[in-house]
């Protein structure tokens, strides 16, 4: 509100000085306009006077015709045959020209004149150009004696002056038909007398239409009086110039305001009319009716929101007082006139506060701010004040004005906020610790039972008991799939749920889903079809595990809401030809379906469809909670058509972009290359039996497994064993967790190899804390054997690969690779190493880049352009963040970025020690 009377005061400010402007120089162009008339009446009056002492003159000629030797005129007789019969001296300095070379033209018209008067026998005046000359000749016929008295009379000044008027009258006409304004003359009468075209073209009305109207038809009704008693009163006091403001009606019935200037015209001591000019000044009375408008509606608001106001001069002293100000201090307005308020209405802590805002004043910046305000009884209120300066009309300025809102209220209800607020806060992270120690000790166990599972799964086993492991299996994932559900709800409500874009197999991750819940729906014997069309490609960027969150809830509720007949999962993409697919998820199902009702509440947390729903058919009523934030984090909507008794169909679009293909083929070709025998494991883990589980999973794949029961055994083998070629590190261990050991084995021994974080918090933060450590990966309890497999597998796969592993100073785990670079080289040596010292020159100044730069647009772009290089050198975790840092994951995840900078720095050393050796 402060800002918006600030900005009224201002335009009000300028326009004042642009109306006065405009005033001043409307009076110049009145007054040049007034002296150009006046000067053409007084030239016409100089005619008017020139021929009537011509007329005389001429009568004095006639007079001294019987003395013409002493005329000091030209004075001439001509027969009519051409024959000069008398001139007296002046007579003969004419005739003398007349027949000089040049004259012929002159010579034969004055004879033709001669003759011509002759036969008309009647007296001619005409004006001739004799040189620079002009002269007027009065031509006497005398018929009885056949000649011509020729009288002249030198008209040289007359004939300059009325050119000079002449000249005047075309450059006031000029001025008056070019001129924007309306110009326009009227008789005492009210009758135009004169209109120019700005006034024909305003009013709508042509020439002859104007010259025959009264001015008082072009006024709007309600005016016709006013304008009338006030020109009528003009002219009664013969005011000689004045100003007046009206509206008036065009020929089209439009309304346009005018601003005219009326002068009285005069012949000699008599008012005869007026003249009169006018400007189109409806687009200003627009505006200040609109400003009008603003004021009023301002004050209306200040008033009714009671703010007090308080103006203070340059001394600052209080210049005025507003009565809501005056109430809200209990002073009245004259006991507050002419005194300073830092020394009586405010408290002492806000003190320095208004002396810091009274520099912002004299600079000229307003400000908002926040002050306790004594009162006249000695208590205090907290007042909101929005100040800002003031200035005269000639942009001084004048002091400063304070609007005051009483904001006591509000501060006592922040101060009761914000203890509330706090408290919240610890109550949720009571909860979040609560979470967090309950998903630790409910994951803990249920790992063992999921890799207890798998490992039973594995053996030998006749039906009765594969049918009992299967039902643990099942019994297993549910549970898991209950508690994630509850922890993703805790992250919905503390806005912590996030997405995970990086590069993923889309297709594989739907056979997955598929074959995962394929025994749910044959053991129901139901069909279960994935259809998709030929646009949808492998590869995209996107939440793998948020997506197959997704699409295993949808898919499992479709099963279980179905007793015969099919699931089917449609999977369509549209090109968006942007390097980006528009794909539609469908599942749709021949189940029970959802009445119309239940819909508008379906996707509400822990609802289903009916009480009945849930006895029969169990569940908690979360899953299509989650599933509709999921689609929404990625800008989605998750919707459902269904009729009961007729079955359901659950559908989103999402946008996702097109992923690079080369290193997922890298993956499973080199997959089916790795020795497994050659690869040593560390399990950092205090469980028994999740170290079983770890164990068994590892040597049944061929490796080999150490195992240490706390963080700090796991630093002393790590320090003893240089064979070790990974280390999965359990988070919480007795003597030193799992980040402890971590960043011991980072910062003081000084290795490299990987180290992959399992953790049964699944809290968010844990992810950073792992990552900050130096911890290169993280997996949540419990985890299944092919999850922990390919994690693994992602970062010892190709440092396992025949001839192709290169050793650091350490022995430990390499970031460089050179099987892709061999490759292209083929056989040729100096080409290799040509191309490694390029990758060098340029990665340390791209190195540079990362560590000096923090702008955002900056990295991604330095990521992209090293992304190709990267490919053919690192290993797969260093590209993976790569292209992390050009999807500008960094911003959410910081630790991404130091991540991606050690990799790089470790990388380039180890390229230059290869070259070096």
């Amino acid at each position: 509100m402060s800002e918006g009377a600030d900005n009224s005061e201002f335009y009000k400010k300028a326009y004042q000085r642009e109306k006065q402007a405009r005033r001043e120089a409307e009076k110049i162009l009145e007054q040049k306009a007034l002296e150009l008339y006046n000067l053409n009446q007084s030239l016409k009056n100089i005619n008017e006077n020139l021929e009537k002492e011509l007329e005389k003159r001429t009568q004095d000629i006639m007079e001294i015709v019987r003395f013409p030797e002493q005329n000091p005129n030209p004075v001439m007789r001509i027969s009519g045959d051409g024959k000069a019969l008398f001139y007296n001296f002046e007579g003969k300095i004419i005739l003398k020209s007349l027949r000089q070379k040049g004259f012929e033209e002159v010579s034969s018209e004055f004879h033709e004149m001669v003759q011509k008067v002759l036969v008309k026998n009647e007296v001619v005046v005409q004006q001739f150009k004799l040189g620079e000359k002009y002269f007027r000749f009065t031509f006497k016929p005398i018929i009885e004696k056949n000649y011509v008295n020729i009288y002249g009379q030198d008209t040289s000044r007359e004939v300059e002056a009325q050119i000079e008027i002449e000249k005047s009258e075309q450059k006031f006409r000029q001025l008056v038909e070019l001129a924007d304004d309306i110009i326009y003359q009227t008789d005492l009468t009210g009758n135009f007398t004169y209109a120019n075209p700005q006034a024909q073209k305003l009013t709508g009305y042509d020439e002859d239409e104007l010259l025959n109207m009264h001015f008082i038809r072009l006024l709007r009704e309600d005016y016709q009086s006013k304008m009338m008693e006030f020109y009528m009163k003009q002219l009664s006091e013969e005011t000689r110039s004045t100003y007046f403001e009206f509206p008036m009606i065009t020929k089209y019935g439009k309304s346009v305001w005018l601003g005219q200037n009326v002068n009285l015209v005069y012949e000699g001591n008599q008012v005869v009319g007026i003249i009169a000019m006018a400007r189109d000044i409806t687009a200003r009375i627009v505006s200040d009716t609109q400003l009008r408008n603003s004021e009023e509606k301002y004050r209306g608001i200040l008033e009714n929101m009671e703010l007090g106001l308080l103006e203070v001069n340059m001394e600052n002293r209080i210049s005025k007082a507003y009565p809501r100000f005056c109430e809200l201090s209990g002073y009245s307005e004259e006991e507050l006139i002419g005194r300073i308020p830092e020394d009586f209405l405010l408290h002492q802590d806000s003190i320095k506060v208004m002396e810091k805002q009274q520099e912002f004043r004299r600079k000229g910046e307003g400000s908002v701010y926040e002050v306790q305000l004594r009162c006249k009884d000695g208590s205090y209120k907290w007042v909101a004040i929005s100040g800002a300066p003031f200035y005269d009309f000639e942009g001084k300025q004048e002091g400063s004005l304070g609007i005051h809102l009483d904001i006591s209220n509000h501060r006592r209800l922040e101060e009761e906020l914000k203890k509330a607020n706090e408290m919240a806060v610890a109550s949720s992270k009571a909860k979040e610790l609560f979470l967090a120690n309950m998903s630790h000790e409910i994951r803990t166990p249920l790992n063992a039972v999921i890799g207890i599972t798998q490992l039973l799964a594995r053996s030998k086993l006749d039906p009765k008991q594969k049918n009992y492991v299967d039902t643990i299996s099942k019994s297993a994932d549910n549970l898991l799939l209950l508690v994630n559900n509850i922890l993703d709800v805790s992250k919905i409500e503390a806005n912590s749920l996030e997405l995970e874009y990086v590069s993923f197999d889309l297709k594989k991750t739907l056979d997955h889903t598929i074959s995962s819940l394929h025994y749910m729906a044959k053991s129901k014997g139901l069909g279960l079809k994935l259809l998709t069309n030929d646009t949808l490609r492998s590869f995209y960027v996107g939440d793998q595990l948020r997506l197959s969150q997704i699409l295993i809830n949808l898919i499992n509720n479709a099963i279980k809401f179905t007793k015969e007949g099919m699931v089917n999962i449609l999977v369509e993409a549209e090109d968006n030809k942007d390097g980006s697919h528009q794909i539609t998820f469908q599942v749709k199902d021949t189940g029970i379906g959802i009445s119309e009702e239940a819909q508008k509440k379906i996707f509400e947390d822990f609802t289903q469809a009916s009480n009945a729903t849930s006895r029969k058919y169990g569940g908690t009523g979360l899953g299509l909670s989650i599933c509709r934030e999921l689609v929404a984090l990625y800008g989605a909507e998750l919707k459902v058509n269904s009729e009961e008794g007729k079955g359901s169909t659950f559908y989103f679009t999402l946008k996702m972009d097109l992923a690079d293909t080369d290193n997922f083929a890298d993956e499973e070709i080199l997959d089916s290359e790795l020795d497994w025998s050659g690869i040593k494991i560390l399990v950092a883990e205090d469980n028994k039996v999740n170290q079983f589980v770890a164990v068994n999973f590892i040597e049944g794949w061929g490796a080999k497994a150490l195992v240490a029961e706390n963080g700090k055994i796991a630093v002393d083998l790590t320090k003893e064993n240089d064979d070790i070629d990974i280390i999965l590190m359990d988070m919480q261990m007795p003597e030193m967790n799992g980040v402890e050991a971590s960043l011991h084995i980072r910062n003081k021994l000084k290795k490299t190899l990987p180290i992959i974080a399992l953790t049964a918090n699944a809290i968010k933060g844990d992810d950073e804390k792992c990552l900050q450590a130096g911890m290169n990966s993280y997996l949540s309890k419990p985890f299944k054997e092919e999850d922990l497999k390919s994690e693994i597998r992602k970062f010892i796969i190709q440092d396992k690969m025949k001839d192709t592993k290169i050793e650091n100073s350490t022995g430990g785990y390499s970031t460089l690779r050179l099987q892709k670079i061999e490759q292209m080289a083929d056989g040729n040596e100096a080409f290799k190493l040509k191309m490694l010292k390029l990758f060098l020159d340029e990665g340390y100044l791209q190195l540079k880049s990362f560590e000096e730069n923090t702008d955002v647009e900056t990295l991604a772009s330095t990521a992209h352009k090293m992304k190709p290089s990267i490919d053919y050198l690192a290993d797969y975790e260093t590209i993976s963040l790569v292209r992390k840092i050009e999807n500008k994951e960094f911003v959410r995840e910081p630790a991404l970025l130091h991540r991606y900078i050690f990799k790089l720095t470790t990388l380039l050393d180890e390229v230059e020690t290869y070259l070096n050796s």
